[in-house]
């Protein structure tokens, strides 16, 4: 009889093996596990998010969530992501490391774009109907304020490096010549003003230092540029057909423009505001985000169904990942794994009884130490180490008996 402790021990000996006596394979699995970073794509006529690899540019997850998910917004420990469905009028929080949806919150509705505080304490929704910011607290999931923003119809939004302001697109769908940015105080969770003379504002971007906020326009295709301590705007920008979605690299050396209507990127110099460069991308450009180093700008493509990676230096298309349908938000974060606890415990409780040889939890110890101190990886196929640590366990299974 096979007892319980025996095969977790068994299991755990498979886990804790010291590096070197590896297969190649395997140790090149492991030498990958430091930090990664992943592409979150909100996929809204297919009611799910893409978690894309980085590194090789493959979708690895397809999460479903709520109805028409619009934006994406992921924890710095990259263990939670918080997506808001405009038409399920609530946020789904997914547990990243279970991939699992893990709870919903009611925040009112159509929730457009969203936002962390740099503490992760409080997310931000944009909320398009109700002209309002819906403020969550992250540790009981629930709508703890609501803030006016004094102008119809907020759909982007973007926070100070500080996280003691958000400004909110507000593109009046109404009348977009109405369109404004307002400028909201966290800390007393009130407006401090809407800033007019937009054209179908609807995307809206804060510089790295917090000087500098940019807006589109995208009936005029422009982008405008405003002075964050005067909040005024102090220059346009001619730049592509349709400008929705704009994002500043973290180094602050390039504006990049999303331009839904000739579908490519404009680059933008931010000290001299002259237009560097124009990427063609993917059909329908709707949003974009940055890696952390600078390096990969990532555009949703909304009518094409795919996400373009961009090497900033020489505006190269890198690549072209296909994920769902009508990507629209799009969020760079650490790319954790699968949780690990429930893996093991899957392990020990589904490896099979020993054939009637192995008579005893004694007998199947021993023959486990040596199995693992001499012959071990001697007959136990690489492709199968591999598999372990991809939780298919079955094909281990099989081996084993």
């Amino acid at each position: 009889m096979w007892a319980a402790g025996a095969r977790l021990a068994f299991a755990a000996s498979l886990m804790a093996l010291p590096a070197a006596w590896a297969p190649a394979s395997a140790r090149a699995v492991a030498a990958s596990t430091g930090v990664s970073t992943a592409v979150f794509v909100t996929n809204s006529g297919s009611n799910t998010i893409s978690v894309v690899d980085a590194a090789t540019d493959a979708v690895v997850a397809t999460i479903p969530v709520g109805q028409k998910p619009w934006a994406v917004a992921v924890s710095k420990d990259g263990a939670t992501a918080y997506v808001s469905d405009s038409q399920s009028d609530d946020v789904s929080v997914v547990d990243l490391r279970t991939r699992k949806v893990s709870a919903t919150v009611v925040v009112g509705v159509r929730p457009c774009d969203l936002l962390l505080s740099p503490d992760g304490r409080f997310l931000y929704v944009d909320v398009f109907t109700e002209n309002a910011v819906a403020v969550v607290d992250t540790s009981t999931d629930k709508v703890v304020a609501k803030i006016p923003v004094g102008g119809a119809n907020p759909y982007g939004m973007a926070m100070s490096p500080s996280g003691d302001t958000i400004y909110t697109a507000n593109v009046d769908a109404t009348d977009n010549t109405a369109s404004s940015v307002s400028v909201i105080d966290t800390r007393t969770r009130s407006l401090t003003k809407a800033i007019g003379g937009f054209d179908g504002s609807e995307g809206v971007a804060a510089s790295p230092d917090g000087r500098t906020v940019y807006a589109t326009s995208i009936r005029s295709n422009t982008l405008s540029v405003i002075d964050a301590q005067t909040n005024l705007v102090t220059r346009s920008v001619t730049v592509g057909n349709g400008p929705q979605g704009v994002g500043v690299s973290p180094d602050g050396s390039a504006i990049y423009l999303a331009n839904s209507g000739a579908d490519t990127v404009t680059v933008v110099d931010p000290t001299n505001f002259a237009v560097v460069r124009t990427v063609q991308v993917g059909t329908t450009a709707d949003e974009v985000a940055f890696s952390a180093d600078s390096a990969h700008a990532y555009v949703a493509n909304f009518s094409s169904g795919t996400v373009s990676d961009v090497d900033t230096a020489s505006g190269t298309l890198m690549a072209t990942v296909q994920v769902g349908g009508q990507p629209h938000g799009i969020a760079v974060g650490r790319l954790v794994p699968l949780a690990v606890s429930s893996q093991t415990s899957s392990i020990a409780s589904s490896l099979p009884r020993p054939s009637d040889a192995f008579s005893s939890a004694t007998t199947v110890l021993a023959s486990a130490v040596v199995a693992v101190a001499g012959t071990f990886f001697l007959t136990f196929p690489a492709h199968l180490f591999n598999l372990t640590l991809h939780e298919n366990y079955d094909a281990l299974r099989e081996w084993w008996l």
